[in-house]
């Protein structure tokens, strides 16, 4: 591997900021393209990129128990470790590593609103631990990970990446910085991807939601679910299980649906629960 790449794969696993890594992989792309030996940089480049990620998220998590919080030095290794790109052929890898990264100077920004503090993302699932054992149901097969990240994705709060394999399900947990500054609460965003994460073990694919369900939210409250696409269906399904774990909680507080019927929001606890129960663990 030539100096230069070297140099800049080297800066690239140390650094800490989102953006200047962006930068840092279209750099290092635009030098290993024009490299004879395209192959050892491609394989050095991953080998790099998951020692530093997943060897720091071991060494720093040795007695984690259903999910861990990526501590700040180490987040955005992780995140890169995640969301970069399959490895492939040498130039397509190379291709594809550096649209990931203007991927990220395009779809990110410096923080805006507020994000969720480690202690009261600590705290949300400690509860629902207590209450509803929810991390040792929901993340009974592979550790969740959860990232704060210190940026704001233009277009999501937070996001949740799902990988099944063997019916395995990891979840991945990228919690943003949100949009606008007079936001919606970062607890209220994690609720909701926590409500993802229910439907997502209950029925190993969050792309499916079982007609029987459909039916039951039709019936407390959305008539017109059936007329939607599955990707607004899955979205409500979210927003009812959050209001459901929220419910009669010390966490009530982030639930931002006013306007629904304590009594309907009752029958989202049900449902919540119910899945909750059903899950083997």
């Amino acid at each position: 591997m030539s100096s230069n790449a070297y140099e800049i794969l080297n800066s690239l696993v140390f650094c800490p900021d989102l953006l200047e890594c962006g930068q840092k992989i279209i750099d290092f792309s635009n030098v290993a393209y024009k490299e004879k030996n395209r192959n050892t940089i491609v394989d050095h480049f991953y080998e790099q990129l998951y020692q530093w990620a997943f060897c720091h998220y071991m060494f720093n998590n040795r007695d984690i128990g259903e999910y861990i919080i990526c501590k700040e030095n180490n987040v955005v290794n992780m995140f890169l470790a995640i969301r970069m790109p399959k490895k492939k052929s040498a130039v397509k890898t190379i291709m594809e590593i550096k649209a990931f990264g203007e991927f990220i100077i395009s779809n990110y920004r410096k923080p805006v609103g507020e994000c969720i503090s480690e202690k009261s993302l600590e705290n949300v699932l400690t509860f629902l631990e207590k209450e509803y054992l929810y991390c040792s149901k929901i993340f009974s097969n592979n550790n969740a990970i959860f990232m704060i990240i210190h940026n704001t994705h233009k277009i999501y709060n937070s996001e949740c990446t799902v990988g099944v394999k063997d019916n395995n399900i990891s979840n991945y947990f990228f919690l943003y910085h949100m949009k606008e500054k007079k936001s919606i609460s970062p607890e209220t965003v994690l609720f909701h991807e926590l409500g993802h994460a229910i439907h997502t073990k209950a029925f190993g694919d969050i792309s499916i939601i079982p007609e029987n369900i459909i039916d039951i939210l039709h019936n407390i409250g959305f008539p017109k679910i059936k007329e939607l696409n599955i990707e607004n269906q899955r979205e409500i399904f979210a927003d009812v299980l959050s209001v459901g774990l929220m419910f009669k909680s010390p966490f009530s507080k982030y639930d931002i649906y006013n306007e629904i019927d304590p009594k309907v929001k009752e029958l989202f606890n049900e449902l919540a629960l119910l899945l909750l129960e059903n899950i083997k663990y």
